[in-house]
């Protein structure tokens, strides 16, 4: 990477922090790391992150962004493990994934909206920055302005399934081509077995069988490279991995592949998808569970009113409903339709202290279509009616005035 390139988007970062008034610190591919010059991390003071308690590892959080942002065309909003919202935006070269600007934290939402932050982050929380989801958009797009500055090229997107059912193109290796070293069902009982460094072991070894089987001939090793991809992909589904974040959805991998001119840009090019491909498989998956879980918790609370199913916002997060059923109960500590309950009561109390809308009113702008059910839940979990819960706050005002 140049170095031009690297001083140039560190300054941008300075002047953003400034002008946002919000930290932005700037992710290289190459080193996985964040180089120096740009704003403070934030992370250093954040309670989840720092310490002998600590439970977040914030660079492994921020590169998971910064993967999806390859993954999603250059942007990407994601929530950290603590609830709090960050905003990755790719700066390519050549082509190629190299900077990534990584702005944040900022809390999303009015504070009857926030997360439902742990204790010992809600001091925290109460200092940064507050933007709408439309102020975070709109942060994300002037990014992305920014770094198109850079030379960023947003690769063209392509449905999974039809790319893998061809992947390995006319005139490919004959099929089986890796099979002497019976790579996909070793590497599917690494996976299983949470083997990483076994992983890493195996994909030089792919490499090697790779470069030797193409014996330096660039059309043939391309060929050879779309079917490890394709190996890979089904290695991981037979292990049990969830690797729709990895080749759902994905960008064109065919078509790099074909735009690699020599051997050492397709080098590059297999190592960095290798290098995705351990980084979801055996690094980011919780945190890539905590990002969904907060853009469904986000996608219940601002469309309470409508009909919401388990399926839908499966469908708004990018997971399988069963993945997600699955990643709610095992992380949320309450189910998925009493969570849904929940933020429709709470969002009917501010309306019962803020409006004079009859119950009717109330019940149908929190997603009720019946009032009397409306009110059981409500009084099942409030201990007490909707209608005495309104009289209970106008006393409380009435004795305060």
């Amino acid at each position: 990477m140049e170095r031009t390139l690297a001083d140039g988007v560190t300054g941008n970062a300075v002047d953003l922090s400034a002008a946002l008034g919000v930290f932005v610190r700037v992710f290289c591919f190459e080193e996985r790391a964040f180089l120096p010059g740009s704003a403070e991390d934030f992370c250093l003071r954040c309670p989840l992150a720092c310490g002998d308690a600590a439970v977040c590892d914030s660079l492994l959080a921020h590169r998971f962004g910064c993967y999806e942002a390859v993954r999603w065309h250059g942007e990407y909003i994601y929530y950290c493990p603590a609830g709090l919202i960050f905003v990755a935006t790719l700066v390519a070269q050549n082509g190629r994934p190299a900077l990534a600007f990584v702005t944040g934290p900022v809390v999303m939402g009015q504070a009857d909206d926030w997360p439902e932050f742990e204790a010992h982050m809600q001091e925290a929380a109460a200092r940064l920055p507050q933007r709408t989801p439309a102020q975070v958009n709109a942060v994300a797009r002037v990014l992305a302005l920014l770094a198109a500055g850079f030379g960023r090229q947003a690769p063209p997107a392509e449905e999974a399934d039809s790319f893998w059912e061809d992947v390995r193109g006319p005139g490919g290796l004959p099929k089986g081509f890796f099979d002497a070293i019976d790579v996909q069902q070793q590497l599917s009982r690494m996976i299983r077995q949470g083997d990483r460094g076994g992983t890493a072991q195996m994909i030089n070894q792919l490499l090697g069988a790779l470069y030797l089987g193409g014996s330096g001939n660039l059309p043939k090793m391309k060929d050879g490279a779309r079917e490890l991809l394709a190996l890979f992909h089904r290695a991981a589904k037979e292990g049990g991995a969830f690797v729709d974040p990895i080749f759902g959805q994905s960008s064109d991998f065919s078509a790099q592949i074909a735009g690699c001119a020599t051997q050492d840009s397709l080098s590059a090019f297999l190592v960095d998808m290798f290098n995705r491909f351990v980084g979801y498989v055996f690094d980011f998956t919780r945190f890539a569970h905590a990002d969904a879980l907060g853009k469904a918790a986000e996608y219940i609370r601002q469309n309470a009113a409508e009909k919401i199913t388990l399926a839908g916002v499966a469908r708004e997060v990018g997971f399988s409903p069963s993945h997600l059923s699955a990643v709610w109960s095992s992380e949320m500590r309450v189910g998925f339709s009493a969570y849904v309950q929940t933020v429709r009561i709470e969002k009917a109390k501010q309306l019962l202290r803020k409006s004079g809308l009859p119950l009717v009113q109330v019940a149908q702008n929190v997603g009720f279509s019946d009032q009397s059910y409306f009110t059981k839940v409500f009084t099942r979990l409030c201990g007490v009616s909707p209608a005495q819960y309104r009289s209970s706050q106008i006393d409380q005002i009435s004795k305060g005035a």
